[in-house]
Formats: C-alpha cells, sequence, structure tokens
C-alpha cells in the first residue's frame, strides 16, 4: 500500500550476481539488464548487440575507453554508437551516446546506472512484490 501508484506497465525485478536487474525492451527484442544506482555510467555489453536494429548495431565505431579508480587506470578498446533507444517499462530512453563494453559480465545486455533517476519523473523499486515502475 506504501507505493505510489504511477500507472502503465510494470517490470518485473529479480536479484542477479551483481544485483538488481530487470528487463528492457530493445528494438529488436527484450534484454536482461542491470540496474546499478551506485554508478553514473550506463552502457552496453556485447551480448546487447544482437538486440539493436540493424541501423543502431551498424552504426557502431570503435574507440579507446578509459576506466580508472582505487587501482588505477586501465585502457580497453570498445564500442560507441551515435544513438541507441530502449524502452523502461514500455516509455522510450534514448542514448545520444552510447558505449559498448568489450566483453561481458554476468550475462546482462546492459548496466543502467543513476541517469535512469534523472530520465523518469517516479522511478518505483517495490521489492515486496518485486517490480519497477517509471513515469
Amino acid at each position: 500500500g506504501a507505493v505510489p501508484d504511477v500507472g502503465g506497465e510494470c517490470v518485473q525485478l529479480y536479484w542477479d550476481p551483481s544485483g538488481i536487474g530487470f528487463e528492457a525492451q530493445f528494438a529488436r527484442g527484450s534484454r536482461a539488464v542491470h540496474l546499478d544506482t551506485g554508478s553514473r555510467r550506463t552502457y552496453l555489453f556485447p551480448t546487447a548487440l544482437s538486440s539493436l536494429s540493424a541501423a543502431e548495431a551498424a552504426a557502431r565505431e570503435p574507440f579507446e575507453r578509459r576506466l580508472a579508480g582505487v587501482g588505477g587506470e586501465r585502457v580497453e578498446q570498445a564500442f560507441r554508437f551515435p544513438t541507441i533507444t530502449l524502452k523502461v517499462g514500455g516509455r522510450p530512453w534514448t542514448f545520444s551516446p552510447m558505449e559498448m563494453a568489450p566483453e561481458d559480465e554476468e550475462g546482462e545486455s546492459a548496466r543502467i546506472g543513476a541517469p535512469i533517476m534523472d530520465r523518469f519523473e517516479t522511478v518505483v523499486l517495490d521489492f515486496e512484490r518485486m517490480r519497477m515502475f517509471v513515469r
């Protein structure tokens, strides 16, 4: 009863090795994504490539991705897409640009960071019923 009624479609949440996951709709199908609200970064993993539209997939360009943390900085070869659109709970979300990590991690197609909180007016994570709503 404490969960606000935001209407629209709900998205099923699930527990996975990376934490919390949910289903996102890409141009050519739905895929599991990792919700990482502790990160400002959102990016794809190679497993997502088959779910992108032909135009999105063909537009990828290689680049050097730099990652820094407590252990130092590393440089890896990755890809950048000019535009990728996915849907969360039936609501479209367009990224310009979107990066793709060089290798998969835990089977998810993407890592969605804290920008999900900026993109949607309301994000409800209902852990009792393991579902998510966005508005």
